[in-house]
């Protein structure tokens, strides 16, 4: 199981950062985009990156235990292989004195990072449930959905950005071809993911060394989820597939006084 530390709060973990994103928009409250594509970061969102990784680290090691200290790099961020072939994802809040980062993910795509003439490297559900993919290995065109992180001190905001990312997740997907899209997790997070994300589990529940806890893999229904997707909020994935390399927004900062 994994070691979850109860001294250690949503608010204790979200890093601040000085982010660009507001500067043309100071009325907006939340900002959601791609920071880097295969760790190259994209020009002028540097903190956002880093502060994407801090996260990652507070949660994964100091928060959940999901990863030892022993991972971490020396400049004390989480990375690992994967990060060479993901697109990194997040939100970021303008609090108007401030801005913090509230969520996170990445989205490893097995067709990044392959030398010509090579296969791509099976994706990590791939290498820890081959059994289920014995038969029919994941396409090449095909994702992994990881370091899926939202924290807020309020329930429902943190929510909120977190089906944000599904959307934006979504968005990129289809706006770069992705056919297929997988995941693993504990338990506990993939009945949290059914309110929102239709899935399909591929094998039986394995103890994952890496991150010290029970995990199943399990297979995202894209089509289904852009149409519940669609249902709350119609248009809004069309608009975000033809602009997914620009920042979007959402909420206003007069309501910043009920974060405090």
């Amino acid at each position: 199981m994994s070691r979850i530390n109860p001294e250690v709060t949503n608010g204790s973990v979200i890093p601040q950062v000085e982010s660009s994103f507001f500067l043309n928009r100071p009325e907006s409250r939340f900002a959601i985009g791609v920071l880097a594509v295969d760790s190259s970061i994209i020009p002028g969102r540097q903190n956002e990156y880093e502060a994407y990784l801090q996260l990652r680290r507070r949660v994964y090691v100091e928060q959940t235990g999901y990863l030892s200290p022993e991972d971490i790099q020396p400049d004390g961020t989480d990375r690992d292989e994967d990060d060479t072939r993901s697109i990194a994802f997040a939100v970021v809040e303008n609090r108007g004195i401030d801005q913090r980062l509230v969520a996170t993910a990445r989205l490893i795509r097995k067709d990044l990072g392959v030398s010509i003439g090579a296969d791509p490297r099976p994706l990590p559900v791939e290498q820890e449930w081959p059994e289920a993919f014995t038969d029919l290995p994941s396409e090449p065109k095909s994702a992994e959905v990881s370091r899926l992180i939202s924290r807020y001190e309020k329930p429902a905001i943190q929510e909120i950005n977190k089906r944000k990312l599904y959307a934006e997740l979504l968005a990129y997907a289809r706006a770069n071809g992705i056919v297929s899209a997988y995941a693993f997790v504990d338990e506990k997070l993939e009945r949290d993911l059914r309110r929102v994300v239709p899935t399909r589990r591929l094998g039986t529940p394995k103890y994952v060394g890496q991150y010290h806890t029970i995990n199943v893999p399990i297979e995202i229904d894209m089509p289904q989820l852009a149409e519940r997707l669609e249902v709350a909020d119609p248009g809004s994935l069309t608009i975000r597939q033809a602009k997914i390399g620009e920042i979007a927004y959402y909420g206003t900062l007069k309501h910043v006084s009920e974060a405090a």
